[in-house]
């Protein structure tokens, strides 16, 4: 059969490929087109609605008549801006169950949960076993196609993969050709009469079809790509404990920070067009003013902002957006979420990349303090950002393994508790203890720290 014949026939289908290659594009019109003219869509991603819609509407001005009909019925459904806080505090229960919602609300028969892999880091791989294993379960139960969209995953998440593995029909990864994206057949359970096809925009209308075909024809796609090459980083910043932070961040990467704070500093930094700006500022002028300087000379630099504020709303992010912002967060921004977006715009996992081969999950320490400072002196080293809570309280082990995440660790040494928290800040291991603690009245905190103070851990925790 042909690959438009083996789509439809497919129940779940994984399209792979890399940034900006078209994965989104080609998903909706197998969604919209080759599918069923009366499809109902749900689209479900981690990326923040702002950019969702931004992308969808660029699809649709790029469409032809009968897909860009076809987007304006789709049902959006986006993570929240503190969405790292509530899975913290929650779980992933309440995404799957907005997930099943919004299905059951359009009646959907296709769900698409686009970039999945972005949604998970390597240390959260059991997050996302049983996150894809509820999606099978309410696929099972709603009867709807489902696709997956992922980017071009590597070694270290080769996870996602072999989760999907299991399930999937049909695996796919689109490309940039020469003249037009490239559809490859990875794999299919059905047989497909050719490994790989062209999608493109022939006679103002999009259409997949084999290569032969497509020389033929007149092929109109195009879509920029864009990759970051270099690792300048500068950082506008005048919090000495927000500037540490960062060069614990970057310290030992091959990314390189600069670090000014001057308005005449600021200035030159600027125009000397570093890959990435993150500005920490209660000024919003700033923002434009910095904007106008990277457009007057025409630079490429993206801008990430720390706004002065305890949350950050929908309405914060899109006016950032108009003023040139990339991305803008809290001052008590959740760690996990800030990695994220710098990663995203340097194209590089150079924090995430340090956790591979730490297998947290088998981190059990009881009363070994000894060996828990060895732990924490190794990620200490390696520039593995934790915070440090110490209490007092009579309450076993395995009780407090419960209410802590499977990266976190714990030592108890008599009447002490020492958990440390893997990639948390100090503002969040309260948020989780004020949740999930609430019920042990014997459980008196005495510190949490993180590790820029380090040297006073150690000399309290690990040298007495």
């Amino acid at each position: 059969m042909n690959l438009e014949e083996a789509i439809e026939n497919s129940e779940f289908l994984l399209v792979e490929g890399g940034k900006k290659q078209g994965k989104l594009t080609f998903t909706l019109f197998c969604s919209c087109k080759l599918i069923d003219d009366s499809s109902h869509v749900v689209i479900f991603s981690p990326f923040p609605r702002s950019l969702m819609n931004k992308r969808i509407s660029i699809i649709s001005d790029f469409a032809d008549n009968e897909l860009r009909e076809c987007l304006q019925q789709i049902e959006l459904l986006c993570l929240k801006e503190n969405y790292r806080e509530l899975k913290a505090l929650y779980g992933l229960e309440f995404i799957a169950n907005d997930i099943e919602k919004a299905i059951e609300k359009v009646s959907a028969n296709i769900v698409i949960l686009h970039r999945l892999d972005a949604m998970f880091e390597i240390q959260e791989s059991s997050d996302a076993e049983w996150f894809i294993e509820t999606i099978i379960s309410i696929k099972k139960r709603r009867e709807f196609k489902l696709f997956i969209t992922t980017g071009m995953i590597g070694d270290e998440q080769s996870f996602i993969h072999d989760i999907l593995e299991n399930y999937m029909d049909m695996n796919l990864m689109v490309k940039k050709g020469n003249n037009a994206r490239e559809v490859e057949v990875l794999s299919s359970i059905y047989p497909v009469k050719e490994g790989g096809y062209t999608f493109c925009k022939i006679d103002n209308k999009l259409k997949l079809t084999t290569m032969e075909e497509a020389k033929s024809k007149e092929i109109d796609y195009s879509t920029s790509v864009t990759k970051s090459e270099s690792c300048e980083i500068l950082l506008i910043a005048r919090e000495e404990e927000f500037v540490a932070l960062n060069r614990f961040i970057f310290g030992g990467s091959q990314l390189n920070l600069s670090v000014v704070s001057s308005p005449v500093a600021v200035a030159t930094a600027v125009m000397k067009g570093p890959d990435l700006i993150i500005l920490d500022t209660s000024d919003s002028s700033e923002i434009v003013e910095i904007s106008k300087l990277i457009s007057q000379y025409g630079l490429k630099s993206k801008i990430i902002s720390i706004l002065d504020k305890e949350y950050v709303r929908s309405t914060d992010k899109l006016d950032a957006a108009k003023m040139g912002c990339y991305d803008i967060f809290s001052r008590n921004f959740i760690f996990e979420e800030y990695i994220m977006s710098i990663e995203r715009i340097l194209d590089s996992r150079f924090y995430s990349s340090k956790i591979e081969n730490l297998s947290l999950s088998e981190k059990k320490y009881g009363d070994k303090i000894g060996e828990l400072c060895e732990f924490l002196r190794d990620l200490q080293t390696q520039g593995i950002y934790f915070s440090l809570l110490t209490a007092i309280g009579d309450i076993d082990i395995e009780s407090i393994e419960t209410k802590i995440r499977e990266r976190d660790v714990v030592c108890k040494v008599g009447n002490s508790v020492i958990i440390a928290f893997i990639n948390s800040r100090v503002d969040t291991v309260k948020r989780i203890v004020d949740v999930k603690f609430d019920s042990l009245d014997s459980f008196e905190i005495e510190e949490i720290s993180d590790v820029l103070n380090w040297k006073s851990i150690e000399e309290k925790l690990c040298e007495k």
